[in-house]
């Protein structure tokens, strides 16, 4: 199955209003909340269910508190404006928390909203423009139906700065899921030194059952936590992050963690300890992950177990209450493996500009990224696509897109240049680049590393892997802010210093920011 497949899918539950049964937004202040419950119900006929009402809540997590501890407040404030709808069908709760430090100084521009960012999809219900966090809701949609049809109820949590399409069939080896308590999401796929260092690994067996969660590590040390499972039947697989639990189990977890929520002593997210936690049989299973973090240099369980000692109690607590409700012997715990997953991530600058670029790619990703914004159109014979736009009759574009933009110049040069809406006068982009609603008169962007997003200026020339953007607070005149792919990894300060050639830090430009919002 392809993810064009996967594409169509989504967009066909929309039609049948197989989408979301009701949808939750966490986000970190009030002015976030007004921002994205605003955004949601007008853009739900176009993400969630063409023609039937989804309810929606935002709820606040003004405290940040992990992700873990964020959702079980926000599901307690679902429970308690919507108590007559709280156990039925499937749900979502998109996480739009966050700094967003490392899309800096873009972030900033978006009010502090990573999750904002405009994509290149625009709602044939509204016009506007679909932002990421809305856009990666909708990329669920198929996965919320399967579910559904296998008698699922529960809740699913995805993470609103990425999207995320499965590269073959959905399969969870069963046809029945009204006991399954817990459903995560995995690609199959071999341990490397980056991924071992960066992302939490999955074992499971052939009938798609957890077995195991084990936290990041090096390379060597992963491959020596795995050799127990060399011959089994088994299989390996990097953990995505998105999760669904029953309501069952998250209306478990909000007892047993609800005084917590009133006076939180720290964070708890749910990668990767909760489900270290949970699949500890007894208290020394959980002493002994302790001691491996330990020998490894690690102090993950630790520092949670000073801000919580009595975090495993608690867990052990949970799980035997679930197991008693529901008459069962053991949890069950299911992992989709979504294969040759397409994974689109907003939340860093190399990143995004990366999936941007896949625009204007001739590559069965490319063919996917314009399928994900509605971009199915044939390009005309210069190798452009060029939606809702205004061109000078003599301007001829090469290999672009041109998505609800307005170009002046008609001595502009656009050579593999990804344009999504703004006004412009000439263009100088010989060698790609990418304008976000940007408004220059005389705009250069180097390469196809180079990009201007919400740009306000007569002249700039944006070089190559740079980023610019201009911010306006109310009160203060425009101000032009910079940033380099690079110096996210190579500065350490990046967020706390002023660098480049910006006036204060990314850090104090936040605050400013907020406080004007």
């Amino acid at each position: 199955m392809s993810w064009q497949s996967i594409i169509h899918q989504n967009q066909s539950v929309v039609a049948k209003n197989a989408g979301p049964d009701f949808a939750i937004v966490v986000s970190g202040n009030q002015n976030d909340a007004d921002f994205w419950l605003n955004r949601f119900q007008k853009h739900a006929p176009t993400i969630f269910n063409q023609s039937r009402d989804t309810p929606i809540l935002a709820s606040l997590e003004t405290n940040p508190m992990g992700n873990f501890l964020g959702t079980l407040q926000s599901w307690r404030d679902w429970k308690n404006t919507s108590p007559s709808k709280n156990h039925h069908g499937v749900a979502i709760m998109m996480m739009v928390v966050g700094s967003g430090s490392r899309l800096s100084p873009f972030t900033q521009k978006l009010n502090g909203r990573k999750a904002a960012f405009p994509t290149p999809m625009v709602s044939a219900h509204t016009g506007d423009f679909i932002n990421v966090g809305e856009l990666a809701a909708g990329t669920m949609n198929a996965v919320i139906d399967y579910l559904r049809e296998r008698n699922f109820e529960g809740i699913l949590i995805k993470w609103g700065d990425e999207m995320i399409l499965p590269g073959t069939a959905l399969n969870l080896g069963t046809d029945d899921l009204s006991q399954s308590d817990f459903i995560r999401f995995s690609q199959g796929t071999e341990p490397t030194p980056e991924l071992a260092a960066h992302k939490e690994w999955i074992v499971a067996d052939h009938d798609s059952n957890e077995l195991e969660m084990i936290s990041r590590q090096a390379h060597d040390k992963l491959l020596n936590r795995l050799e127990p499972f060399q011959n089994q039947d088994v299989s390996v697989r990097v953990n995505l992050g998105s999760l669904a639990l029953s309501f069952d189990a998250i209306d478990g977890l909000l007892d047993t963690f609800a005084d917590v929520l009133e006076d939180p002593q720290g964070k708890i997210n749910w990668d990767p300890y909760f489900w270290i936690a949970l699949h500890c049989k007894d208290e020394a299973a959980w002493q002994r992950e302790a001691q491996t973090e330990s020998e490894l240099g690690l102090t993950g369980i630790a520092d949670l177990e000073k801000a919580f000692p009595d975090f495993f109690e608690r867990m052990q607590k949970f799980k035997t209450t679930l197991k008693q409700k529901k008459n069962l012997s053991d949890l069950s715990i299911k992992v989709f493996d979504f294969g040759d997953v397409y994974w689109a991530d907003y939340g860093l600058q190399s990143r995004m500009r990366e999936h941007l670029s896949d625009l204007i790619a001739d590559s069965p990703r490319g063919a996917a990224t314009r399928a994900l914004y509605g971009l199915d159109s044939d390009p005309d014979r210069n190798g452009n696509l060029i939606v809702d736009s205004e061109l000078p009759e003599t301007l001829t574009p090469t290999n672009s897109i041109i998505i609800g933009a307005k170009i002046n110049g008609a001595d502009s040069t656009l050579n593999n240049a990804i344009i999504v809406g703004g006004e412009y006068g000439r263009l100088n982009i010989p060698k790609g680049g990418i304008a976000v609603h940007s408004h220059v008169d005389q705009l250069s962007l180097e390469d196809h590393t180079a990009m201007s997003f919400g740009s306000q200026a007569d002249k700039l020339h944006v070089p190559a892997a740079g980023r610019h953007t201009t911010v306006q607070i109310a009160g203060d005149d425009p101000e032009h802010y910079i940033a380099t792919e690079s110096i996210f990894d190579e500065n350490p300060d990046f967020y706390d210093v002023p660098v480049l050639a910006n006036p204060i830090s990314f850090r104090d430009l936040a605050r400013k920011v907020k406080d004007s919002t």
